[in-house]
């Protein structure tokens, strides 16, 4: 790990141990409950090369990433019709550094996953925050190690 990274580490180690319940360890690294309000919510998220969250979806609020450095692959399944029949499409894209882009949004029941293609800093927006269970896991988070 980069030297820049592992001082990412100690920041949030650190933001944890001077506030009650605002930092979250993931599988994929970390998020910083940064503000909540009734209508949005905003986090930083840390992203180590090859984390990935879980499979899901929202069913009322929206998503917004923008990348701050490093790149994510947002995988996405959009549903369709085509002439009279339903068709589910795998969409993805990739947002950071040397992309067409650092933000994209996802909307409610769209079910999607990031993936960190190198190590990431990214905030996470969300609309409509708190609701209760209005997200649904579908497949667990986790990391993927270089071999």
């Amino acid at each position: 790990m980069e030297k820049s990274n592992i001082k990412l580490v100690r920041l949030f180690k650190d933001l944890q141990s001077c506030t009650t319940n605002q930092v979250e360890e993931k599988l994929w690294g970390f998020k910083y409950v940064a503000f909540k309000s009734m209508h949005i919510g905003g986090d930083l998220c840390w992203a180590k090369k090859g984390g990935f969250c879980s499979l899901h979806y929202h069913r009322y609020k929206s998503n917004y990433f923008h990348v701050l450095f490093g790149k994510l692959r947002l995988d996405y399944i959009t549903k369709v019709y085509e002439g009279d029949r339903h068709v589910t499409r795998e969409n993805y894209v990739e947002i950071g550094e040397n992309c067409e882009s650092r933000v994209f949004t996802i909307f409610p029941n769209v079910r999607h996953r990031f993936t960190a293609l190198e190590d990431t800093l990214f905030l996470e927006f969300d609309s409509v925050r708190p609701v209760n269970n209005d997200i649904i896991r579908l497949e667990d988070g986790g990391i993927i190690h270089d071999e």
